[in-house]
């Protein structure tokens, strides 16, 4: 599990996967990148990364997954 952080909106979107945990103050909340339902997913300053759901699964810590990107 690797931090990353993103000095720039811009950098996020060059540089960030599909989906991406926020890792700001260890909040710790799954996002689809820039989903349109959701305003939170726009831009992270520290965050995870991940290609896909299977990937989520194997990260090692308890996270939510945000209800805008992710609707029951």
């Amino acid at each position: 599990m690797e931090i990353k952080i993103a000095h720039s909106k811009k950098e996020f979107d060059t540089n960030a996967k599909e989906y991406v945990m926020n890792m700001t103050k260890n909040i710790r909340t799954l996002h689809k990148k820039n989903n349109p339902n959701c305003y939170y997913s726009k831009c992270f300053y520290e965050y995870v990364d991940f290609d896909n759901l299977e990937e989520v699964k194997k990260f090692p810590k308890t996270y939510r997954k945000c209800e805008n990107c992710f609707p029951k």
